[in-house]
């Protein structure tokens, strides 16, 4: 009796932490075009060899007076697929070109959040960003 109960023990842990563990993402979910967290401004992520990039592609409402010059500026780099998160990015500010370190999640294959710090990851600072739809759907999804 008692190695039965065992074995079933065993076997719904297993399972518990099988259901618990995310599955494993696609490395190119990340491409596409992105709205910065004001919505108003938007980057691309693209990929080269095995790492990701991201250019400003547009800026817009009250960005557009202090960073409408940054059109086309990459402004994070170097990003890895570790199987789950892109990890071991630059995140270049455009204002100052500052440089943080930079990770990235994906929430759902429409929200990310892209966490930036200086060398430890306790001091950070997290930024949401939704995928922007192709043209004619919207944010809601309506025409």
């Amino acid at each position: 009796m008692k190695i039965i109960f065992s074995f079933l023990l065993t076997c719904l842990l297993s399972v518990s932490l099988t259901a618990s563990t995310p599955p494993p993402r696609s490395a190119d979910a990340l491409l596409g075009l992105w709205y910065v967290p004001s919505r108003q401004s938007t980057i691309e992520f693209f990929k080269t060899g095995d790492r990701y990039f991201a250019r400003i592609t547009e800026v817009g409402g009250s960005w557009q007076q202090k960073y409408a010059q940054t059109k086309g500026r990459i402004i994070i780099s170097n990003l890895k697929f570790t199987g789950q998160e892109w990890t071991d990015g630059e995140l270049i500010h455009p204002d100052n070109n500052a440089r943080f370190n930079l990770t990235l999640t994906l929430q759902n294959p429409n929200s990310a959040t892209a966490v930036a710090y200086k060398g430890i990851r306790l001091l950070h600072r997290d930024f949401k960003m939704v995928r922007q739809q192709p043209t004619g759907e919207g944010i809601t999804g309506t025409r």
